[in-house]
């Protein structure tokens, strides 16, 4: 079976041996795999032509996601099919992600801070780190090459576009899902407000373009915790 089938169980950490291999071999093998279970994916790619701020001129090109396309054999579940690309869209364990944001504050230059500031600011990139594929997270951290460490935008603009193909699959087969199919992960009750609000805002975030009823829907339920636990904080 594929490696990155059965990795881990959906709301979990990725394995190492998927996160130590390159991103888009996983995403072809996750393709495959698609594949075997009855579903066609294809991910459309177009070019864009970024301008400079400056000069309103053209400065080069750049290839991007464009969504999804599938194809489901008779008999294929799009909720079995989901289920793959949940788990190739699994985060890297929080103390890996530490030990890489330490690894490159050690060979970048960064502001100075004092030890409380640096520990809320690894805590603060873990945080939002979790929200992407493990192999990207990776990646984009162990191959950085610039002298400044990373800023959370720069960071971001990587990840969105290196994780961008798997997102745009799950998009379409969470078109084909009825509402009241989708499920939570099992790592969500897990999880305190904060992050339960930071996850579902993430998903709302990915939901817009193929379902934005349900994007608003999670984005509702975000507001929700995020207002009781105001609540409970100044009630206590």
């Amino acid at each position: 079976m594929n490696e990155l089938v059965k990795a881990s169980p959906s709301g979990t950490a990725m394995s190492v041996a998927v996160i130590d291999r390159d991103p888009e071999e996983n995403t072809e093998r996750l393709l495959s795999a698609l594949r075997t279970i009855g579903c066609s994916a294809v991910i459309k790619r177009r070019l864009t032509f970024p301008t400079s701020p400056s000069t309103g001129e053209a400065s080069g090109w750049r290839e991007v996601i464009n969504g999804a396309e599938l194809a489901l054999t008779e008999g294929a579940e799009p909720v079995n099919a989901l289920a793959l690309v949940e788990k190739s869209l699994a985060p890297a364990a929080a103390p890996n992600i530490g030990m890489w944001l330490t690894e490159l504050a050690h060979i970048t230059a960064k502001r100075n801070e004092d030890a409380d500031s640096a520990t809320l600011t690894m805590a603060a990139y873990i945080k939002r780190l979790v929200a992407y594929p493990g192999d990207v997270v990776r990646q984009t951290l162990q191959e950085w090459s610039g002298k400044w460490f990373p800023t959370w935008g720069e960071l971001k603009e990587i990840l969105d576009a290196r994780s961008a193909g798997r997102f745009a699959v799950r998009d379409a087969l969470n078109g084909m899902i009825p509402k009241n199919a989708h499920k939570l992960p099992a790592a969500y009750e897990k999880m305190d407000a904060e992050m339960k609000a930071q996850w579902l805002r993430k998903e709302a975030e990915w939901a817009r373009r193929s379902d934005p009823e349900r994007a608003a829907d999670l984005n509702e339920q975000a507001d929700r915790i995020e207002i009781e636990a105001r609540n409970q904080s100044m009630g206590a």
